[in-house]
């Protein structure tokens, strides 16, 4: 049996007393990051592309009824056919639609402002981390960082992003709906 979205398969998954085993799919193109790192940021088209396979990803996990909450290049694998994946569900949980969960997780650039907050979060923090994203695939660098995340945190709930002069407005007004931030 496995698990099949975005060509994304999971074959099998055991445990033993302290961890839980997943068998995936082989992606012999690595992680989305390094290429990024490569490439100092994509051209719009790749980063479309790569959000595609997001939201693709996500819709699948949501009708699941499962909330991601760890978005970020390292989490993203390329397959042979420069398909995203989706990897590492340690923070995934399965959630009852219209309810929340409290649990603080996920990488400090990339948690919505709910979640900073304690206020309970749902499949919305993962459509933040998506704007997120496109931003780092557009840039080379998240919206909000520091080497301190308490800094980071003030800046999210601060809720100014700088865009460079490149990115087009399409991809400007498509990362502020995402982060909710109507400018």
């Amino acid at each position: 049996m496995y698990l099949y979205f975005n060509s994304f398969r999971l074959f099998a998954a055991f445990k033993d007393s302290r961890y839980i085993y997943m068998v995936l799919e082989f992606c012999s193109g690595g992680e989305l990051w390094t290429k990024l790192r490569e490439l100092k940021r994509f051209e719009e088209v790749i980063a479309v592309f790569c959000t595609a396979c997001v939201v693709e990803a996500f819709s699948y996990l949501h009708n699941k009824g499962i909330v991601y909450r760890d978005l970020k290049p390292e989490n993203l694998m390329l397959d042979r056919h420069g398909y995203i994946k989706l990897v590492d569900f340690g923070f995934a949980k399965e959630i009852v639609r219209g309810e929340k969960t409290y649990s603080f997780c996920g990488t400090p650039e990339y948690l919505a402002p709910e979640i900073i907050k304690n206020e309970g979060h749902d499949f919305a923090a993962d459509f933040w981390s998506l704007g997120v994203l496109i931003y780092e695939l557009l840039t080379g660098s998240p919206p909000f960082s520091s080497s301190d995340p308490q800094k980071i945190y003030s800046k999210i709930l601060d809720g100014i992003i700088k865009f460079p002069a490149y990115m087009r407005e399409a991809a400007r007004s498509i990362v502020n709906k995402l982060l909710h931030l109507y400018t």
